[in-house]
C-alpha cells in the first residue's frame, strides 16, 4: 500500500475533525444536486459542460459553478486568467477546480510570439502593437507596487523594493527557460538569455538574446496576464484549486501593507485549499494568502490549506501573506530558486514570509536556493517570521541554500511565542531581530551562522525571552556576542567544532570527526551523516511546558522525530532524528514529487514543451 505524504495525512485528519462540526451546525434540508462541469480544449463555451459536451474555457465553467459543484479540467493548455465570480459555503460545500487524470493541465499567463527578426548584432527583435495586449500590457508597467509612489533611491517609498526598480512586470520565456531583463539594449550582447523593452509610437518593441535558440523553432512566450487563479472580487470562500500547472504570470511586487497579489490567491477569502499545483515563473509571488484589493471580512478570513505545491522560479517569494492568513496550514510544498535571476529585490524576498498573523502551521516544506543580488539592500531568507506573529508552529522543514537567513524571527512581541521544532537547516544564518518568545526545539543546524540585533523603530522591543533546547549543532555554534535578556539554553549538543555558549547549562560537546552530505535521487532528498564514537549514549531531557516560562497556547513538546516516528520514552536524542548513534546513517528528509521532477525537466530540457 502506498503511504500518503505527511502533509496529505494532516489535511485528511483536519478535514475529519472539522466535517462533523460543520454538519452539526447546519440545518438539514433539500440541497441542490452537485454538478460536474467538464472543460476541454476541444470543447465549446456554448456547450452544456457535460462529459460529452465540455466547455472550452475554465472561466466559462466558473460562471456556471455553484457551491458544491466541481469544475473538472481535462488535459491541455489554457491561456486565461481564471477569475471565479463566487465561492462555496459550509452547507453545500466548496467549489472544486480540479485537473482531470488524463494528462497535464497548463494554465498560461502568456501568449506565444512569432515573427522575431534577427538583427545584424545577432539579437532578435519583435514589435507588438497594442491589440496584442489589450487592456493589460505588463511591459509598460514597472515591477514595483503601483500603490507606492516613487521615493529617493534609498527610501522605502517603493514598498521596500531596494534594487531593480527599473524592471518591468513583463517576462519572456523561451523553451521553458526564463530570460533576464536588462536595463539597456547594450547590455544584451554580453548576456545570453536576456531581453530589453522599449516603447515606440504605442508599440512594444522587444529585443532578446536567445543564445543558441532559434525562435522559429523554439517556443517563445511573452507574459500578458496579471494572475493565474485569483478572483477580482475579494472575500470569496471555500474554493479548492488542485492539480494544475500555472506558468508565466505578470504579478507585481507585493509588500505587506497594501494589496498582495500572487499567481494564485484567495484575495481576502477563507477556507481555500490550494493543493498539488505547480507555479512556474510568477514575476513576484507564487501564492499569496495576504491583503485583498478591496473590502472583505477580515474576522472570517484565513483557514487556508496550502499543501503539496511545487513553486519554482518566482521573483519575490513562494508563499506570502499578512493578517488574512490566520489559522492556515502550509505543508509539503517544494519552494526553489526564488529570485534566481536577481533582477529585483528588497526586504520581502523569501521562500515563505508572513506578517501580523496567528496560528500558522508550517510543516514538511522543502525550501532551497533563495537569492539576492545585493545583500546590503535585499533579503534572501528561507522562512521569514516577520512582525507581530504569534502561535506559529514551524516543524520538520528542510531549508538549504538561503543566501541570507535560513530562518529569521523579526519584531514578534505581541502575544508570543512561536515554536520552531525538528527542522533541518543547512547553511545561511539563523537570525533574530527585536523578537521575543522564539522557542527552538530539537533542530539540526549544519554550518549555520548566527545574526542578532535590535531595531530602534516602531516601538520594537529588545531581544528577550527565547529558549534553545535539545538542538544539535554541527560545524558552528551560537554566537557568544548576543545581546539579549532571558535567553535560555539547555541540553544542546555540539559537534565538529561547534561550541556552546559560556553561560549554557547542561550542554554536550562531542569530540571526533563528523562527515555529512546531502544526497538526492529519484526517491527524494536524504542526509548522509557519519557520527563519531563519542555519540554513543547521547541523551537529553524531553521538553515539557513547565520548562518554558511563556504564555503558551501551543504545545512545546516534541514527542515525534522529523519523519513522524515516536521518540522512545526512555531516550531522547538531540536534534530532529529519533536515533542518533555512532557510525554512518542515511536520514530520509523529504520526497521529491513526480510533479517536481516534471517541472525541473521542463526547465532543463528544451525539448520538454
Amino acid at each position: 500500500m502506498t503511504k500518503r505524504p505527511i502533509s496529505t495525512r494532516i489535511y485528511l485528519f483536519i478535514t475529519a475533525l472539522a466535517l462533523p462540526l460543520f454538519l452539526s451546525s447546519c440545518q438539514v434540508g433539500p440541497q441542490p444536486t452537485p454538478r460536474t462541469y467538464h472543460v476541454s480544449p476541444q470543447g465549446s463555451n456554448g456547450a452544456s459542460g457535460t462529459a460529452n459536451a465540455p466547455l472550452n474555457s475554465i472561466n466559462a465553467a466558473a460562471q456556471k459553478a455553484q457551491p458544491g459543484d466541481t469544475v473538472l479540467v481535462h488535459a491541455g493548455t489554457y491561456r486565461e486568467w481564471v477569475n471565479p465570480p463566487r465561492g462555496g459555503n459550509v452547507e453545500q460545500g466548496p467549489i472544486v477546480y480540479k485537473a482531470a487524470s488524463d494528462g497535464q493541465v497548463r494554465i498560461l499567463g502568456s501568449e506565444r510570439v512569432s515573427g522575431w527578426q534577427r538583427q545584424n548584432n545577432g539579437l532578435y527583435r519583435v514589435s507588438l502593437d497594442p491589440d496584442f495586449f489589450g487592456d493589460f500590457n505588463p511591459f509598460s508597467q514597472l515591477t514595483r507596487h503601483p500603490e507606492y509612489v516613487e521615493a529617493d533611491e534609498e527610501g522605502d517609498g517603493w514598498g521596500w523594493l531596494k534594487y531593480g526598480r527599473w524592471t518591468h512586470r513583463g517576462d519572456i520565456i523561451a523553451d521553458g527557460k526564463g530570460l533576464t531583463e536588462r536595463e539597456t539594449l547594450e547590455d544584451l550582447a554580453d548576456h545570453p538569455m536576456s531581453w530589453f523593452v522599449r516603447e515606440d509610437n504605442g508599440n512594444t518593441i522587444l529585443w532578446a538574446n536567445l543564445a543558441d535558440l532559434d525562435p522559429s523553432q523554439a517556443s517563445v512566450e511573452v507574459t500578458s496576464r496579471p494572475f493565474a487563479f485569483f478572483p477580482s472580487k475579494p472575500g470569496l470562500s471555500h474554493i479548492t484549486v488542485e492539480g494544475f500547472s500555472f506558468e508565466n504570470i505578470a504579478t507585481h511586487w507585493a509588500p505587506p501593507t497594501v494589496f498582495q497579489p500572487g499567481a494564485i490567491g484567495p484575495n481576502g477569502g477563507s477556507h481555500w485549499v490550494i493543493k498539488n499545483n505547480t507555479v512556474l515563473y510568477s514575476k513576484a509571488v507564487c501564492i499569496s494568502i495576504g491583503n485583498p484589493n478591496g473590502a472583505a471580512d477580515k474576522a472570517n478570513s484565513g483557514y487556508h490549506q496550502v499543501i503539496d505545491n511545487v513553486l519554482l522560479r518566482c521573483g519575490q517569494g513562494g508563499i506570502a501573506g499578512e493578517t488574512w492568513n490566520k489559522h492556515s496550514l502550509i505543508a509539503g510544498n517544494h519552494i526553489e530558486d526564488i529570485n534566481y535571476r536577481e533582477e529585483f529585490g528588497g526586504w520581502e524576498t523569501a521562500g515563505i514570509k508572513h506578517h501580523n498573523t496567528s496560528n500558522l502551521v508550517i510543516k514538511n516544506n522543502l525550501i532551497r536556493n533563495i537569492y539576492t543580488l545585493d545583500p546590503e539592500r535585499g533579503a534572501a531568507h528561507g522562512i521569514w517570521n516577520d512582525f507581530k506573529n504569534k502561535d506559529w508552529r514551524i516543524e520538520s522543514n528542510v531549508i538549504i541554500g538561503a543566501e541570507a537567513s535560513s530562518i529569521l524571527f523579526e519584531a514578534n512581541w505581541d502575544g508570543y511565542p512561536n515554536v520552531f521544532a525538528n527542522n533541518v537547516i543547512v547553511g545561511g544564518q539563523v537570525s533574530a531581530y527585536s523578537s521575543r518568545g522564539d522557542v527552538m526545539l530539537h533542530n539540526l543546524f549544519l554550518d549555520i551562522e548566527h545574526a542578532w540585533g535590535n531595531q530602534d523603530w516602531q516601538g520594537r522591543p529588545t531581544l528577550a525571552d527565547s529558549y534553545w533546547l535539545n538542538n544539535l549543532f554541527i560545524g558552528k555554534g551560537l554566537d557568544p556576542e548576543i545581546e539579549a535578556t532571558d535567553f535560555h539554553y539547555r541540553h544542546n549538543a555540539y559537534l565538529a567544532g561547534a561550541k556552546p555558549l559560556p553561560q549554557e547549562a547542561d550542554a554536550t560537546t562531542l569530540s571526533g570527526e563528523v562527515e555529512w552530505a546531502l544526497h538526492e535521487d529519484e526517491t527524494g532528498l536524504s542526509l548522509q551523516l557519519t557520527l563519531p564514537q563519542s555519540a554513543e549514549g547521547l541523551n537529553v531531557t524531553p521538553v515539557k511546558a513547565d520548562m518554558i516560562n511563556l504564555s503558551l497556547t501551543i504545545t512545546p513538546s516534541v514527542p515525534e522525530g522529523f519523519a513522524g516516528s515516536p521518540r522512545p520514552t526512555d531516550y531522547y536524542a538531540p536534534g530532529p532524528f529519533v536515533h542518533l548513534t555512532p557510525g554512518r546513517h542515511s536520514y530520509p528528509l523529504l520526497p521529491l514529487s513526480e510533479r517536481y521532477q516534471k517541472a525541473k525537466a521542463f526547465i532543463e530540457n528544451s525539448s520538454a514543451r
